[in-house]
């Protein structure tokens, strides 16, 4: 599936490397993506995130040259709103392991995202996972890190347990000491909290 990737560059675009698309928009030098490579070979990280942090350009530089060159869209994440189930397309570890948001989804086709979108293997995966292909866009890690921080502290909110007060169970002092399990057994036969029981174990299940 990760022809249909290819087949959103320019057909007169030999395929390149990153750092080769850098350095032919003469956004660095050689030295530059000779040190980038050797700190890669290292550390194992992004080449376009070694070269952002040494300060040789800036991820907006990055983010232009890569979609001028590719002819593959540009998007900022920051002004994106994306649909809650669109974004669980994916398992959140994932995204956060390969820096992909998944952005929206038009029959089968998955607009998705990425700091580097000629990364294959992972457009492969998406595309296995979401069950279509894949529409890669161009974007910064800043913007991608952000976006997953912020939904992932929204998830755990979510599913922070409650207190015994807030699912609306009576509580009972420790300071009693004989405890009535007939008054017990009632409150928890009771259809209401039946049904509460009910959604707390649901909605566990779904978290």
């Amino acid at each position: 599936m990760a022809d249909h990737m290819k087949k959103t560059v320019r057909s007169d675009v030999p395929w390149k490397k990153i750092g080769d698309i850098l350095l032919e928009a003469g956004l660095i030098n050689r030295d530059q993506l000779k040190e980038s490579l050797q700190k890669q070979a290292v550390t194992g990280n992004r080449l376009g995130s070694i070269l952002v942090e040494m300060g040789a350009l800036s991820e907006e530089n990055m983010v232009g040259a890569l979609s001028r060159q590719l002819a593959i869209p540009s998007i900022n994440l920051k002004k994106t709103a994306i649909a809650d189930d669109v974004f669980r397309l994916l398992p959140i570890q994932f995204m956060v392991k390969h820096q992909v948001v998944p952005v929206s989804r038009e029959d089968d086709i998955l607009t998705v995202a990425m700091i580097n979108p000629l990364d294959h293997s992972t457009v492969n995966d998406i595309e296995f996972m979401a069950g279509g292909q894949v529409r890669p866009m161009v974007t910064t890690a800043s913007a991608v890190e952000e976006v997953l921080a912020a939904r992932t502290d929204r998830v755990s909110k979510e599913t922070e347990p409650v207190s015994a007060e807030e699912n609306g169970f009576e509580v009972i002092e420790e300071a009693d000491e004989t405890v009535d399990m007939v008054h017990l057994r009632q409150i928890a036969e009771t259809p209401a909290i039946v049904r509460r029981i009910a959604r707390i174990l649901n909605g566990a299940i779904r978290a």
